[in-house]
């Protein structure tokens, strides 16, 4: 009876409560829902409403601001290593690459 009424009271937390939507998994993209966002496998959190989704390694996606995801070092990059001068970079480079490059961009100018 006991064990009936913690799964009834688990139950009714995860419906009353959104954060408990981590616990979701979409079955189209492989991303965990969080309360309508994303969920963060860079910093194991929900996406923040205020920040931008990068999509890095398609078809995961990760909540970094503006900045890239990178894989190497599973972290996001820098806030001054942004995203629009991936365009210089040639295709094939890796994440911790374009990490460095660009940091050394923002350092150039």
């Amino acid at each position: 009876m006991a064990t009936v009424f913690l799964s009834l009271c688990f139950l009714g937390c995860l419906l009353a409560f959104p954060c408990g939507a981590w616990f979701l998994k979409h079955t189209d993209n492989d991303s965990f829902v969080c309360d309508g966002e994303p969920y963060d496998p860079a910093t194991h959190k929900c996406c923040d409403v205020y920040l931008y989704m990068i999509p890095v390694g398609w078809p995961k996606a990760y909540c970094c601001g503006r900045s890239l995801y990178n894989p190497a070092s599973h972290v996001c990059c820098r806030s001054i290593e942004w995203v629009f001068h991936v365009a210089e970079l040639e295709e094939g480079t890796s994440a911790l690459e374009i990490c460095r490059r660009i940091w050394q961009n923002e350092i150039a100018n």
